[in-house]
């Protein structure tokens, strides 16, 4: 797949997707070519193994990324989790620029923009359980369709309640 066929379909993606889609290219190939598209200004690095597209016509410091298909992406099992997906279903009265997720990894916070994301890691017991505790909703939540994890909303107000 070209580059331009991956980008196209793949506003955010890791280095590993990246890899997957050069068919057995090279490491130094991958890396090489990551270099070269973010240079040209294509691609930002939104932080170590985590890239974005930058939309035709506009700057790398200047569009909108869509922080919720990001912290999707942060890792392999991240779910928006506590305010964000409240705000993420409508249920807020603050806007926050902040996205918090939960994961099984060690993640530290990030900031890409304005949004500060912040990793919650969860607990052993809930690590341990398949779906961590389940809850978790698989749906098109930016406008090209691409899948985000998130919170259902009976989950989050569960967890907001029982504090």
């Amino acid at each position: 797949m070209s580059s331009k066929d991956f980008f196209a379909t793949h506003p955010v993606f890791t280095h590993g997707e990246f890899a997957r889609s050069r068919d057995g290219g090279s490491p130094r190939t991958v890396d090489s070519l990551l270099r070269k598209h973010a240079a040209r200004g294509r691609i930002v690095r939104v932080r170590r193994g985590l890239y974005a597209v930058v939309p035709a016509g506009a700057k790398g410091d200047t569009f909108e990324l869509d922080p919720y298909l990001i912290a999707t992406k942060a890792a392999d099992d991240a779910v928006v989790s506590h305010h964000a997906a409240l705000q993420f279903h409508g249920r807020t009265y603050s806007i926050w620029n902040g996205v918090t997720f939960f994961t099984r990894r060690s993640i530290r916070p990030f900031r890409c923009g304005t949004t500060e994301f912040v990793p919650v890691r969860a607990p052993r017991p809930v690590a341990d359980l398949p779906t961590m505790g389940g809850g978790i909703e698989r749906v098109s939540g930016s406008e090209e369709g691409h899948p985000i994890a998130r919170r259902s909303r009976e989950r989050v107000r569960q967890k907001k309640t029982a504090r």
